[in-house]
This record gives structure tokens, C-alpha cells and sequence, in this order.
């Protein structure tokens, strides 16, 4: 998850690895939230090339050290250049998430040999990775993580889905170091049938980049790890970051703050 991460942000997830600098040139797309079917805001398009967005998310490793992660991914603003971007009716009409669920193998050591997890220092690949970028007809949406009940979202809405992807052959790698996540993954983007029009240029054929990055804000109150019935977990409640399209025809970079996103990347660029 793209916000996700110091060490996984590119690197820790090869944190610096593919992270923000390695897919610094993004792409401004224009979306129209009155095309969606069903339309989420009549009369709106605008122009994008940054979504800031939050991070719920729970990442269930076993003494093998192989785990489990899920989680949403709530898009709270979108920018252009760094600048908000007004009118898009996000929050006040509608709302947009991402949903993803993830698997993968912690190792030891960062060349990937020792299979096991150490809360201190551990390194991920990812074997399989699945998203959907939901559209919700609500503005209002309650999202939350815990053990116990796994990610969450409470919501009024109609919820539908605007857009799918899977791993990509570039794969993605992660971290945990220190207790703090992070995470790099590159998938595929296509738009789900009939909602071709939301996504007006460029035009939603082929592969796009999309690169969130882990909470700037994984602190002992955002990020938590520790011991569950499945063995350790990572519990991210309300970590943040960013996710944008990049020049990487055939994958999508997902940084997150759960092993999705291990690590701290980049500062967030303009919160809300």
C-alpha cells in the first residue's frame, strides 16, 4: 500500500527500491464520476494525477513466516501538481476505496533464502496480489482494523466496482523493520465492464502504474504488531499515502502500510 512506507516504500518493500523516486513521472488522468454506472456525481470531470489516500489493513504471518494481508485503501483527496483539486465532489457525494488482498513469503534476510519473520527485520515477496477500485454512491463511509474482525467498512452506499488488477510479472517485495511496514508491488489495471466512460483519458486499455505509499503516520498508534491466532500480524488502523498513475505500461506500483506497504517512502505531499 503507496504511502506505505519507509522501508517498503520502495525498498522496504524495497522500499526505496520502486518507490517514489523510481516511479517519479506520474500521469494526469481525467475521470468522470458522472459516467460511472451507477453515476456517483452528474455533471463532474476532473483532472488527476495524485489520490492521498488511507490505509486499513490486517497481515497474518505464520511461523513459516508466509502471510496473509487484506485491507482498504479510502482515496480522501485528489490532487494536480500537488494542489487539491476542487469540484471533484469526493466526500460530498460520493466516495472511492481500494480493496486488495495480498499473499506472500517473509524472509529473514533481504536476499530472500531464510524463510521466517522477526518483527525487528524481516523481508517480503508477494506470490499473488488482487484489487479492485470500488466506487461507493455515499460520501459517508466508516473503515476500521483490528484482529479480531479484519479490515472493515461500514457504509449506506451502493457499492460497485470501477476497476480491477492483479500482480504484475515485476512482482513486489516488502519489509517490516523495527515493527514499522512497508511494501512495493507492481499490478495490472483494467476497468471493469461498463464503467470504461469514468476513466475519460487516457483511455483505461493496457496496463497502468498506480503507486500507493505506506502512513508517513505508522506510529504505535497506527501501525501495531504483534501476536494473534494465526501466529504474528500487522494492524494498520488509519495509516495514509498516496496513489498515482505512472509511465509503467504493463504495472501498477501499490505501496501499502500493512505488508502491502512495509515502510515509510515518502512524505505525504499535501494531506487533505
Amino acid at each position: 500500500m503507496r504511502h506505505m512506507i519507509k522501508p517498503l516504500a520502495a525498498g522496504a518493500l524495497a522500499a526505496a527500491l520502486a518507490s517514489g523516486t523510481a516511479l517519479a513521472s506520474t500521469i494526469p488522468v481525467t475521470w468522470d464520476p458522472g459516467a460511472s454506472s451507477p453515476v456517483l456525481d452528474a455533471g463532474v470531470s476532473f483532472t488527476q494525477n495524485n489520490q492521498v489516500i488511507s490505509d486499513f489493513s490486517l497481515t497474518t504471518i505464520s511461523s513459516t513466516g508466509a502471510f496473509t494481508d487484506t485491507g482498504y485503501l479510502p482515496i480522501t483527496q485528489f490532487q494536480l501538481s500537488g494542489n487539491a483539486v476542487s469540484g471533484t465532489g469526493l466526500g460530498t457525494s460520493y466516495s472511492m476505496y481500494y480493496h486488495f488482498t495480498a499473499t506472500g513469503q517473509f524472509y529473514l534476510n533481504s536476499n530472500f533464502t531464510n524463510p521466517g519473520f522477526s518483527p525487528s527485520a524481516a523481508y517480503a515477496q508477494f506470490t499473488g496480489v488482487s484489487y479492485t477500485l470500488m466506487g461507493n454512491t455515499s460520501p459517508n463511509a466508516t473503515y476500521s482494523a483490528t484482529i479480531s474482525g479484519g479490515p472493515t467498512i461500514s457504509t449506506t452506499g451502493s457499492l460497485f466496482t470501477l476497476a480491477s488488477g492483479s500482480l504484475a510479472p515485476a512482482g513486489g517485495t516488502g519489509s517490516v523493520v523495527s515493527s514499522i511496514p512497508a511494501a512495493d508491488v507492481y499490478l495490472t489495471f483494467a476497468a471493469a465492464a461498463g464503467e470504461g466512460g469514468f476513466f475519460t483519458a487516457p483511455p483505461p486499455t493496457g496496463y497502468l502504474g498506480l503507486n500507493l505509499e505506506s502512513a508517513f503516520t505508522n506510529t504505535s498508534g497506527v501501525a501495531s504488531v504483534g501476536p494473534c491466532p494465526g501466529g504474528e500480524c500487522i494492524v494498520v488502523n488509519g495509516g495514509g499515502g498516496d496513489a498515482n498513475f505512472v509511465p509503467e505500461p504493463a504495472s501498477l506500483a501499490l505501496l501499502g502500510s500493512g505488508i502491502l506497504g512495509l515502510g515509510l517512502v515518502r512524505r505525504r505531499r499535501n494531506s487533505m
